[in-house]
């Protein structure tokens, strides 16, 4: 170690601007070129502690002689060598997406040792200006920090300049909660509907507002998991659906692996659905793939096969909207089952194993603000306090 630390340290420190440069040969690149790396820092002491750092770097061998001349090549790296082997295929996806339609046509060809903290927010405030949502912006910059932090790992970058950024406030999405009256309205026009793609969502939808189901959890359901005589059903299973391919996973808790209670009507929602869905095979013949799906696809060429849950949402986002429920999303059926019961009584502790939050406090945290009555009890426990 002694030995070690008498080296000479190889490298330059110079003052440049208003800070302090760090130059580093890293060896001999490709090309047959020396290489070099800069990094600026803010006073000459961090230089100093730098180039040891970067010295020390060097003689492990983990210090990269080569750095992509771009972002965006280095992020195409960082997807290939990082993410994908590592990461759920989910998340390579969606990673994969906002590299390629967000990050790489903006700020893609920048070099990499040179991105600075005011390039990032400079390029947040022209997404914005583009008509990105604040919600894009939020996941642009996750993905954005993560892949540069691992630049900072394999030495291509002194700090995350993406690690001190002021971003825009982040308004949650409002959640849609329908009435009782609004349920009943919603379910019966979908069921007597003359349109197909209409009628074709009344179980699904009456299912997922009756029992909370995800909508990941609902397409995942197989006859296998529903006892009608028992009245129940067991979620055993997910969609998980990444690009066209769809495949079932297992739930990501303990607690979303559950037994679901069913109430007679949804029962009776089964039985009737289960008769229609047998017609519909009769009439398929050998074009129905019978892969025990309860609401599986129902158009050729994937009649019976696992349901898309993108195409689940666009048919309900447009059969709502023309039903005059604009904005209503599928989640939201199951934000109006979680409301429904607590409105009604039942203990939190039951609603969160029935909806398979990880805990109650999840629940309480979520839905607390929508229970009516709840600012009016609590001014009313007050009574008698002060004398």
């Amino acid at each position: 170690m002694g030995r070690d630390m008498a080296r000479p340290l190889q490298g330059t420190i110079r003052r440049r601007g208003g800070g302090w440069q760090v130059t580093i040969c890293t060896g001999r690149g490709s090309d047959g070129r020396y290489h070099r790396r800069s990094f600026t820092c803010a006073s000459e002491d961090e230089a100093k502690d730098k180039l040891l750092q970067l010295n020390l770097a060097r003689r492990k061998g983990e210090l990269a002689r080569e750095h992509p001349d771009s972002l965006g090549a280095f992020l195409d790296d960082w997807l290939a060598g990082v993410v994908k082997p590592n990461r759920a295929a989910k998340t390579y996806e969606h990673y994969e997406m906002i590299v390629r339609n967000h990050i790489k046509p903006h700020i893609g060809r920048e070099r990499i040792d040179r991105l600075r903290p005011q390039d990032v927010q400079r390029f947040y405030a022209e997404l914005l200006a583009g008509g990105v949502s604040v919600s894009m912006v939020h996941h642009v910059h996750r993905t954005l920090r993560a892949a540069l932090s691992q630049a900072v790992q394999w030495g291509y970058l002194p700090a995350n300049p993406a690690g001190r950024i002021t971003l825009p406030r982040h308004e949650t999405a409002e959640m849609r909660v329908l009435s009782r009256e609004e349920t009943r309205g919603l379910l019966a026009t979908l069921h007597d509907s003359d349109k197909p793609t209409a009628r074709a969502l009344w179980a699904p939808v009456a299912v997922a507002v009756t029992t909370g189901l995800r909508q990941g959890e609902l397409l995942a359901l197989k006859w296998s998991d529903i006892d009608l005589k028992g009245a129940c059903l067991h979620v055993r299973h997910t969609v998980e659906e990444i690009g066209v391919e769809r495949r079932l996973k297992a739930p990501k808790t303990r607690q979303s692996r559950r037994t679901v209670p069913l109430h007679p009507d949804t029962v009776a929602i089964f039985r009737e659905h289960r008769r229609s869905q047998d017609e519909l095979r009769l009439r398929l013949g050998n074009l129905w793939t019978d892969e025990g799906f309860v609401f599986p696809e129902t158009t050729l060429p994937r009649a019976g096969r696992v349901r898309s849950p993108k195409a689940l949402q666009h048919a309900f986002r447009q059969e709502t909207r023309r039903l005059g429920y604009a904005g209503l999303r599928f989640h939201d059926l199951r934000h109006t089952h979680v409301t429904q019961l607590l409105a009604a009584g039942v203990p939190v502790k039951d609603v969160a194993t029935r909806v398979g939050h990880a805990s109650a406090v999840m629940t309480l945290g979520t839905y607390a603000h929508l229970l009516p009555g709840s600012q009016e009890a609590a001014v009313k426990a007050l009574d008698g306090l002060l004398g």
